[in-house]
């Protein structure tokens, strides 16, 4: 079955005049706005397929009727239903602690991966969701951007950079601190695990590393122990134990990311730069399509180039 809706040909003028009557003087505007790609915006307003969940919120924030803008043959099931549920924000008191999580002002690409994700956790009730990929690549910035969509689901939310954390009692001390609205502070793993139970709730453990033992430790127990919570790690290799934790455990899933053509041209495209489309693609490629990388190039182009991308290639390549 399809799992993506486009707009019909007949349509597609009628969703390009919505853009401006809505208030987006661009699509770069609107990908902002939705924290969706340039490239999936211009594929919903061209009639290209985008996923369910894509062209669902972009349908809301345009105040279209997706059903009356594909036609009935194109429309196989209607969006998935936590789509809705992520619409609709529950009942619960929140407690969040976001640490040093990053400020995300704009989010490019994974958009596939990100419905992925948001389905493991609020459909799937996946308790421990591994992301794994190089320096650069991104796992920070989606793991914001996931946490950002679904925080309302949980009535807490905890967010530790492991590299700026003192030791790992520190963080569960500060953990159980949040639980418990700071009524206790001993490290007691076996209260934390209680509250992970009782309430539903939403961990982030960012830059973890293998050799960090306590925190593998943790993470075995997050994945063996029955809760309703969920702890989201980022790492830059996958180890062989959670390979074996994911192969025998439902509830642990894992995703690997890869530098992306997608991000690093939607990035070069979001900035004050100029030059032929070869060139941008020339640029990506030097940066091996590496989003960090990427984002170290454009600012030495603009600063020493005013923003030409071909009198930087040409001293540089």
């Amino acid at each position: 079955m399809s799992k993506s809706l486009k707009v019909s040909n007949d349509r597609i003028q009628q969703v390009n005049m919505a853009l401006g009557v809505n208030g987006y003087p661009s699509q770069r505007a609107l990908a902002y706005d939705t924290g969706l790609s340039l490239a999936t915006i211009s594929n919903f307003l061209t009639g290209k397929p985008v996923s369910y969940t894509s062209f669902e919120e972009l349908c809301r924030r345009l105040n279209l009727d997706w059903r009356e803008i594909t036609t009935s043959a194109e429309v196989i099931f209607p969006p998935p239903a936590y789509a809705q549920i992520r619409k609709k924000k529950p009942n619960l008191n929140q407690f969040p602690d976001w640490g040093t999580a990053i400020d995300i002002s704009a989010f490019y690409g994974y958009s596939q991966e990100l419905t992925q994700l948001q389905s493991w956790i609020l459909q799937d009730g996946c308790r421990l969701l591994g992301l794994f990929g190089i320096g650069g690549v991104g796992k920070t910035t989606l793991a914001t951007q996931l946490v950002k969509q679904i925080q309302d689901q949980f009535n807490y939310v905890f967010w530790r950079s492991v590299p700026t954390v003192p030791c790992f009692d520190s963080m569960m001390t500060d953990l159980l601190s949040l639980f418990s609205h700071h009524k206790e502070n001993k490290l007691n793993i076996n209260q934390i695990i209680y509250y992970l139970r009782t309430h539903r709730c939403l961990i982030i453990l960012d830059h973890v590393d293998i050799d960090h033992l306590k925190y593998m430790q943790f993470i075995k127990i997050i994945a063996e122990t029955n809760h309703q919570s969920c702890v989201i790690f980022t790492c830059r290799e996958q180890y062989p134990e959670f390979t074996f934790l994911e192969y025998w455990l439902s509830s642990v899933r894992c995703l690997k990311l890869s530098n992306s053509s997608e991000i690093a041209l939607s990035l070069i495209e979001s900035q004050p730069l100029w030059g032929t489309d070869q060139e941008k693609d020339d640029l990506c490629n030097l940066c091996n399509n590496n989003p960090l990388k990427v984002k170290q190039m454009i600012v030495s182009i603009i600063h020493l180039y005013n923003g030409d991308i071909g009198k930087f290639l040409e001293r540089n390549t």
